[in-house]
């Protein structure tokens, strides 16, 4: 029926990457990886992320939490990863619903709300998220080079005169991370709760609660002018 869902119990999918030249739209190339998982997409469900390039490499994640990293030209897979607990937590509920069924009858795997978050490159590192928090890969070999308990979604990298560093956020502050060990080199702590951050240049720009407002209040722009030393509140939204 238009408009209406085939219930399937169809727990295994595959995972499909695909290259698009720029100038024509033909397919460049395109790989499939078939230890995927059918998943129930719904609001803040299923794989939302996005990948990234870097070093005429192109990072992105599979619907199971795993790594790929691939040779932009070729298309050749150079390595994956997949153990990280998100990866692992996932595989047990693919095993679970081969005993179980998928849920409900829905036309995937329902209540798998894990790891989905956009990637991140810099200076020779894949960035990515996991629910204990943010894993440092090099980029060339995937081995893990660090990890940061900050549990940030969606990291900024970010350039300027004094080097580099990646921005991110937790639920209740702001930091920035130094790429190539993952150690903290500054933290804004006097938020209820935070949202999604903008930067331009050195200007970073988030809606958050602020600490002393009232419980209930509405999130209000913060704006702050960033560096590798530290990040100077510029003004708030009224």
């Amino acid at each position: 029926m238009p408009g209406k869902n085939t219930p399937v119990d169809r727990i295994d999918g595959t995972d499909i990457f695909v290259a698009i030249d720029a100038a024509t739209g033909r397919t460049r190339w395109q790989y499939e990886d078939p230890k995927g998982l059918n998943l129930y997409v719904n609001r803040k469900q299923g794989p939302e992320n996005t990948g990234v390039a870097g070093d005429n490499r192109f990072f992105a994640m599979g619907s199971t939490g795993r790594i790929f990293a691939f040779d932009i030209p070729s298309g050749k897979l150079l390595w994956m990863k997949d153990d990280f607990p998100s990866t692992k937590k996932l595989e047990q509920t693919r095993q679970a619903a081969y005993v179980n069924g998928a849920g409900g009858g829905r036309s995937g795997i329902a209540g798998v709300a894990e790891r989905y978050t956009p990637l991140a490159y810099l200076d020779g590192v894949v960035i990515c998220a996991d629910n204990d928090g943010l894993y440092g890969l090099d980029a060339a070999t995937g081995r893990q080079l660090w990890v940061s308990r900050l549990n940030g979604r969606a990291p900024l990298p970010w350039r300027g005169d004094g080097g580099s560093g990646l921005v991110v956020r937790g639920c209740d502050r702001i930091a920035m991370l130094d790429v190539s060990n993952g150690k903290t080199l500054w933290e804004v702590s006097d938020f209820q709760e935070t949202a999604m951050m903008a930067l331009d240049g050195d200007r970073l720009l988030m809606p958050a609660v602020p600490k002393d407002a009232p419980k209930g209040s509405p999130r209000v722009v913060h704006a702050f002018q960033i560096s590798r030393t530290g990040a100077t509140r510029l003004w708030i939204s009224p």
